[in-house]
């Protein structure tokens, strides 16, 4: 199979998966928000964007690691196996107490602190998950993956609505994830022993010392991209009552599911692109520039298109009882369009072993977005955060563009400046039709945005010829 057939169905593989998440997360929290209530939604966000943090913080960057030492050099997958499952356990348990010590400092709801508590212990099955997963990211068997995401997400969604409907609450749901979230690392570990019988766990403290050392910039980079996005939640946590954290999430969550087409690309992505730039250089540059340009084409209509219709089927999503979250998510939709282009220049950066300078590129960007936050909030309640995380991620690829080009990417300036224009042409025929066409309904409004959007895409020649025919010769195919 080609790299670009390869791409294409572990990125289609991951986003299914992915796609289910925030589906099957939204019917949750659809019935979470209008069973229980905002208040109990508020809590409910908090302690999961806490679980966030600790969770990515346990596997201590490992997954990134493996995944890329893995995908150069196949021989090296029995010993990440051993060492990366200890570490994780071991940097679960200590995240564990972290975790409660931190709510418990934080001053939170009793019962908050108490959810928090039992969650706790699902880090080491969530660590697992991580360095397991990583394993099989590296071997490229993303479908792995994709099918012990569903699996989990499918049983808790179905446990967690019948407890809902059945007059259960909050801390019933989090013994729910807990508990179900041990079988994900159980299946993973299946997969990656099936066929391997030889497979064995032998721990090699010398070699976990180094998988610690090579490590450490991978996972001060994850903690710090992961409390960017938890960063939020949290201030208004302190700053704002639980109701107003719920608007917020009900926001967020539309946001996150439509980063998910572009955070499964990245994941199929990042494989190829560290054994690419080891082995075919003039390759890795043009995979750069071509995600970026196809990632961006996909963000702004997205983006217009959201923005147009979110006051129609926010309300129609969530009813009455979050008033503010169309207007979050009008300017929140908007961090797709510099989200794209920083996670492929952060790409780039990682698999050429220059982790460390996107660690403090994004670490001056988190320190920069919690002023910023703060300020906003106060100036303009949630929507303050939306602006925050719109300006921060164009920052970022601001700070980005001079490491990543021209001594990891060669661009020709004049070809971009050509397709830019095109771009930001289409774009605003776009915008236009959108603002006339704003008052139909939203359904058949998208449709139309989004038809239009390709042809115009045709039209003006903004896809490459050999992509347009490979496009063309697919569609054909499927007539």
């Amino acid at each position: 199979m080609s790299n670009a057939k390869r791409l294409v169905k572990n990125t289609l593989s991951l986003f299914f998966a992915r796609g289910l998440q925030p589906l099957l997360s939204f019917a949750l929290v659809l019935v979470i928000g209008r069973v229980l209530g905002p208040e109990t939604f508020g809590k409910y966000s908090v302690i999961f964007e806490l679980y966030f943090i600790f969770q990515i913080t346990s596997a201590f960057g490992l997954r990134l690691l493996t995944t890329r030492e893995v995908a150069a050099d196949k021989s090296l997958l029995p010993s990440y196996l051993s060492n990366t499952a200890m570490l994780s356990v071991l940097g679960a348990v200590l995240n564990m107490f972290l975790m409660v010590g931190f709510a418990i400092v934080m001053n939170y709801d009793p019962e908050i602190i108490f959810c928090v508590a039992i969650i706790s212990v699902s880090l080491i099955a969530a660590s697992l998950t991580e360095v397991f997963s990583g394993i099989l990211a590296g071997v490229e068997n993303i479908t792995s993956i994709s099918y012990g995401w569903i699996g989990f997400l499918i049983l808790k969604t179905v446990f967690s609505v019948s407890a809902v409907y059945m007059g259960m609450g909050l801390i019933e749901l989090i013994v729910i994830h807990s508990v179900l979230k041990f079988l994900q690392p159980a299946y993973y570990l299946w997969e990656i022993r099936r066929g391997k019988p030889e497979l064995q766990f032998k721990i090699d403290w010398r070699f976990s010392g180094h998988l610690i050392a090579a490590a450490w910039r991978l996972a001060l980079l994850i903690i710090v991209t992961t409390i960017f996005w938890r960063l939020d939640t949290i201030m208004l946590s302190k700053m704002a009552t639980n109701v107003k954290v719920a608007n917020y999430q009900a926001a967020f969550k539309m946001f996150w599911f439509a980063m998910l087409m572009l955070r499964s690309f990245f994941v199929a992505i990042f494989p190829m692109m560290s054994s690419m730039f080891v082995e075919r250089r003039a390759d890795f540059e043009r995979a750069c520039r071509k995600s970026i340009r196809y990632l961006v084409l996909l963000a702004l209509p997205i983006g217009i298109i959201v923005s147009t219709y979110a006051p129609q089927f926010m309300p129609w999503l969530w009813g009455t009882k979050y008033p503010e979250a169309s207007g979050v998510l009008q300017i929140l939709i908007w961090a797709l369009l510099p989200f794209s282009i920083s996670e492929i220049l952060g790409q780039a950066l990682l698999a050429s072993k220059n982790e460390m300078t996107n660690l403090v590129l994004n670490s001056i960007v988190l320190v920069i977005k919690f002023g910023l936050n703060y300020w906003l909030i106060q100036q303009y309640g949630i929507a303050g955060v939306g602006y925050a995380t719109v300006i921060m991620l164009s920052i970022l690829v601001i700070m980005q563009l001079p490491f990543v080009i021209p001594n990891l990417m060669k661009v020709e300036w004049k070809k971009v400046i050509s397709a830019m224009g095109r771009t930001i042409s289409i774009a605003g025929l776009l915008l236009g039709l959108a603002i006339m066409c704003k008052n139909i309904h939203f359904i058949p409004g998208m449709v139309l945005l989004a038809i239009v959007y390709l042809v115009m895409l045709f039209l003006f020649r903004v896809i490459h010829i050999n992509d347009r025919a490979r496009l063309t010769g697919w569609m054909k195919k499927r007539a």
